[in-house]
């Protein structure tokens, strides 16, 4: 059944002006299920119905003197953009927002772990270079003293060779 209220009275129901409530009729004002036109003697007035107010209650919220539709973004110029939500919409909205901030958060701390293991990785990269060059040092360092040492076994067998030859001449 649909009950009728004065202008006055869907602003108190609403918690809106009076002059708010005259703005939404004007959006409203062929839809005769909403809104209907009163002619006196005198003057004209508006009736709004119960399924203006539960309309404007379900699809709508007051922010600033501005009404916001659902799904509809206002976007300020200060930069800030206003939505609003359903009920059920806000909490998935809401649950949403939260685990991406979860989500940051961990990617941030595998960012740190990352930087972390990308130093320690370019430290152990430094050190394998310098054991491989001290593992070339140190290989050119055995093979002179393997060529130095086969060079004095030389050197000694010439001298026990040259003493033997020496000791039969004798």
């Amino acid at each position: 059944m649909i009950e009728w209220f004065t202008t006055k009275q869907a602003s108190e129901n609403l918690n809106i002006s009076q002059v708010r409530v005259r703005q939404l009729i004007s959006k409203h004002r062929d839809n005769k299920e909403f809104v209907k036109q009163k002619d006196t003697l005198k003057s004209k007035y508006y009736l709004v119905s119960n399924l203006f107010i539960q309309a404007s209650r379900k699809n709508n919220i007051k922010f600033k003197k501005e009404l916001i539709n659902v799904g509809e973004p206002i976007y300020q110029e200060d930069g800030n953009i206003l939505e609003a939500f359903e009920p059920e919409q806000y909490e998935l909205f809401k649950k949403t927002l939260n685990e991406y901030n979860e989500l940051k958060g961990r990617v941030n701390d595998l960012s740190k772990i990352e930087e972390e293991h990308q130093s320690h990785i370019e430290s152990l990269k430094d050190q394998i270079k310098d054991l491989l060059a001290q593992r070339d040092y140190l290989q050119k360092s055995l093979d002179s003293k393997q060529a130095e040492t086969t060079k004095l076994i030389d050197v000694i067998n010439q001298r026990n060779f040259i003493e033997a030859k020496e000791k039969k001449m004798k």
